[in-house]
């Protein structure tokens, strides 16, 4: 976690952290984490698993293993279910809760062609409420069946009635209500953050995904092989910068943040443990470090990078 008016760094050590967290969300009692369990076998989409957490310790209440969703990405919680964007089904679910806040069913509420397999198809990643609206955000169809590079179709989409709100976008991540009818997504492996009135950022210091809106401030997680790394902007999100259109195949393991308070950042979803890499929190204040000398890295879940003044 990151305190965001002192940046100072306290880790939230998990038992049995598996192959990383993923999306995080939080209830007025209850922090919500999906976890990875692995592979059944490499032909498989990832297990998931999601574990109820104690809003002021973090000491794990309970944990339910997914039936219906596989490579569970992002969640959002109200008082009485959960929605889950399930990308290894290409399905929105959503889990309803019973009076002790323990899931009670699992079902599939949307999915983007309902004729078609249960599959990662359009690499569905993350799930908002903006203004009443509830929106998806994925990679868009993908080309061939290894072929996610090519996929520059990305999208942010309403469910209600299927129309792309913002668009097309290469491999967007992370929806994040800035207010005023204006939303930001990452733009992941073009290194920045574009919003729905057509402002972005300057350029990140590495994958971008995960987005957090906190004491006026725009935070978002980047990673790159074999560390990750923050960085804050002097300037605001600006008018579209210059080469929207151009075509960026980086690939990197990628970060991810989600508020927990007014004033902290819950760092999620980096994949460290599997790739063995040692990602770290690295803060910068108007592009200089702030010291951090005597800090030990905390695991390999915890990351986040504060963007831009809104």
């Amino acid at each position: 976690m990151l305190d965001t008016a002192s940046f100072q760094i306290e880790a939230a050590w998990i038992i049995d952290p598996a192959f990383g967290t993923f999306g995080l969300s939080v209830s007025p009692s209850t922090v919500y984490s999906v976890f990875d369990r692995g592979r059944p076998n490499p032909d498989q989409p990832e297990r998931s698993e999601l574990r109820a957490l104690d809003h002021g310790s973090l000491h794990e209440r309970w944990r339910y293993p997914f039936t219906v969703g596989r490579d569970v990405h992002s969640i959002r919680a109200d008082d009485r279910s959960l929605l889950a964007v399930s990308t290894g089904t290409d399905e929105l679910l959503r889990l309803d809760l019973d009076g002790e806040g323990r899931v009670k069913t699992e079902q599939v509420v949307w999915k983007p062609d309902p004729e078609t397999e249960r599959a990662d198809l359009h690499h569905l990643n993350d799930v908002a409420v903006i203004d009443g609206r509830l929106l998806i955000s994925g990679f868009g169809p993908r080309p061939g069946p290894n072929a996610w590079q090519d996929a520059h179709e990305g999208f942010v989409r309403s469910i209600s009635d299927g129309t792309v709100v913002l668009g097309p976008l290469y491999h967007p991540h992370s929806i994040c209500d800035l207010g005023s009818g204006e939303f930001a997504v990452c733009e992941s492996p073009r290194r920045r953050v574009v919003t729905s009135k057509d402002r972005s950022s300057s350029p990140l210091p590495g994958y971008a995904r995960g987005l957090c809106l906190a004491g006026g401030k725009l935070y978002v997680g980047t990673s790159r092989k074999p560390a990750s790394f923050g960085t804050a902007l002097d300037s605001p999100l600006s008018g579209r910068a210059p080469g929207r259109g151009s075509r960026c195949d980086l690939r990197a393991r990628p970060g991810n943040t989600r508020c927990r308070t007014d004033r902290r950042v819950v760092p999620a979803r980096t994949r460290g443990v599997r790739h063995r890499s040692a990602p770290y929190l690295a803060p910068y204040l108007g592009g200089h470090p702030v010291e951090t000398s005597g800090l030990e890295p905390p695991t390999p879940c915890l990351q986040s990078t504060p963007c831009a003044r809104l």
